[in-house]
């Protein structure tokens, strides 16, 4: 299991057909990034069911704004075996192509068909001096 701090959401729907919310895990490959490196994010299936994905089922929030959910032309699907695992990268751009603030950011994950919706938070932090600063976050 990856450092990433894990949060796992299931739908009603995958719970009553007794799919165990570790099932199906959305991991970081660490729990904190320097501005600018890449987000790797992996969502694993555990569960003797297949799951199907979209290219880009993501979304990127910082508390509760929409920071980055990509655009997809054409919609292509991805089936996930059981045992099996598909990963994304997300370059810390917002919709806008810049890159984000210092902070603690959440992805959101959701699988078509059987409803699975899967989160994790990580933290981006920009380096100063040889020491790393944690960007600051303001409470809603």
């Amino acid at each position: 299991m990856s450092a990433g701090i894990l949060a796992c959401l299931m739908g009603a729907s995958a719970w009553a057909q007794g799919v165990s919310p570790k099932a199906i895990l959305l991991e970081t490959d660490r729990p904190f990034y320097l501005m600018g490196e890449p987000v790797k994010f992996t969502l694993t299936n555990y569960e003797n069911l297949n799951l199907e994905t979209s290219a880009a089922p993501y979304k990127v929030t910082k508390g509760s704004k929409i920071v980055y959910a990509p655009k997809v032309m054409i919609l292509v699907l991805y089936s996930i075996a059981p045992n099996g695992s598909k990963s994304w990268s997300w370059n810390q751009k917002d919709d806008s192509g810049k890159q984000v603030v210092p902070g603690i950011y959440t992805i959101t994950v959701k699988t078509k068909g059987t409803l699975f919706t899967r989160s994790v938070q990580f933290e981006i932090v920009s380096k100063s001096g040889g020491k790393i600063v944690t960007g600051t976050t303001k409470g809603t």
